[in-house]
């Protein structure tokens, strides 16, 4: 009996470890992206400049999945998400569109996001909101008191006002990414932007900041933005001679996908244990 007990649990070992080397998750798939909403304008490279189709009689024929490609010193072109934005009002009907991009990394899907009135200003305009937590955070950063000074004394409300008026919520509204890589579970993007935020607001001339992008993964929505240096893209737009000059990176981390195997499979892996079982008691009886 002792035997045979030893026998089972040695062919259990045997498909446990077959069971394990046949399923090794494997290689992660190329990603597939897909853009929708208004104004997705794609922007190709050449290594120093970003265009879009058409400018400065250039052709933009890449795919998405060259253009995503590269990384912050060398990102293989950008997709801006509602290019529009800019010359929206506040209370602009279409200011309520979205334009997506869609990553789908094999079955786990990553949507970056064009930001809409909504995505800024609820759940209420007294101050409860992304505008305002924006706004905070760049008084926050080593560059607050810059502004500060530039608003000749005026409150931080004031100052939070004339942003608004000027319609810089609008003007970052509108990200490009630049890039996105996956590696296990952590998701790397990139976010296509200036050395200089004064193209921006004029109220950031000389300063630091990302424009800001909506990214939805696992059940969970998060707003990105920087205040940081950013990455000398080596790149700029043909069109303007300095958009496109910086990069701005985050990284998320992403649920772990479990990769299970098929009750067939586990079945002839069970057949499998079984054999050697029987052969092993064979031997034995012979014995």
């Amino acid at each position: 009996m002792t035997s045979i007990v030893k026998q089972l649990f040695l062919g259990a070992s045997v498909a446990a470890g077959l069971s394990a080397a046949a399923f090794v998750a494997p290689a992660a798939a190329e990603p597939s992206f897909s853009t929708s909403g208004p104004d997705v304008v794609n922007f190709c490279s050449d290594s120093i400049n970003t265009f879009a189709d058409g400018e400065m009689n250039m052709s933009c024929t890449d795919s998405l999945g060259t253009i995503l490609s590269g990384n912050s010193v060398a990102p293989g072109g950008n997709v801006e998400l509602y290019n529009g934005t800019d010359n929206l009002g506040l209370s602009d009907p279409a200011w309520n569109q979205r334009a997506t991009l869609e990553a789908d990394f094999d079955g786990h899907v990553v949507t970056f996001s064009s930001l809409t009135f909504d995505d800024w200003f609820e759940p209420d305009t007294d101050g409860n909101n992304l505008a305002n937590k924006w706004f905070a955070d760049l008084l926050d950063s080593d560059q607050g008191d810059d502004v500060r000074a530039r608003g000749g004394g005026a409150t931080d409300e004031q100052l939070f006002n004339t942003f608004l008026g000027m319609g810089g919520f609008q003007r970052l509204s509108d990200p490009n990414i630049s890039y996105v890589n996956k590696a296990d579970n952590k998701l790397t993007f990139g976010l296509a932007g200036h050395q200089d935020a004064g193209v921006i607001n004029p109220l950031l001339t000389g300063l630091v900041a990302s424009e800001v992008v909506k990214v939805t993964h696992d059940g969970i929505t998060e707003f990105f933005y920087s205040f940081n240096p950013p990455t000398d893209s080596g790149q700029v737009n043909k069109t303007d001679g300095f958009s496109h000059n910086g990069n701005f990176e985050f990284t998320i981390a992403l649920e772990k996908e479990v990769s299970t195997p098929e009750p067939a499979s586990v079945l002839g892996l069970l057949a499998v244990g079984g054999a050697v079982v029987a052969s092993r008691r064979q031997r034995s009886n012979k014995a």
